[in-house]
């Protein structure tokens, strides 16, 4: 199954490939003040693979928060938080703002998260275990 999002404005798309049921996701609403002042709830599948296009990378703003391992991928165009990324190992790992997939009615209710109490190391440890792992981007 492939699910789809994206911002609001069309610059950003993505496509998730996943064997889980949509209704198996259960989205982690962060208690950090980045994620709470734009509603985020974050799903993964680590199984899955994850393609993200971006039209026009200068509407791409990356923002680190945080620990600054991480990057929360906005559109400049519309303000959409789609997406965060990290590189660990050589690896990219993505998780998914689920409140911008096509299918967010189908979730799970968001389930409270606080990453925040955790060292940066305890972060990266937990991502590589439950963010995405097979991760492509393609600009243009």
């Amino acid at each position: 199954m492939v699910l789809h999002g994206g911002c609001r404005c069309g610059n950003i798309h993505l496509a998730l490939s996943t064997d889980r049921e949509v209704a198996a996701f259960t989205p982690r609403a962060c208690d950090c003040d980045f994620c709470m002042e734009r509603g985020a709830a974050w799903m993964s599948d680590p199984a899955g693979s994850l393609h993200l296009q971006v039209k026009d990378q200068s509407a791409l703003d990356l923002q680190r928060q945080g620990s600054e391992s991480a990057d929360f991928w906005v559109c400049r165009a519309c303000g959409t938080l789609v997406c965060v990324t990290t590189e660990l190992g050589g690896k990219r790992y993505a998780a998914l703002n689920a409140q911008i997939m096509a299918d967010r009615d189908a979730f799970q209710a968001a389930v409270p998260a606080s990453p925040k109490r955790l060292a940066a190391e305890e972060k990266q440890a937990r991502w590589t275990k439950l963010w995405i792992g097979r991760v492509s981007v393609r600009f243009g």
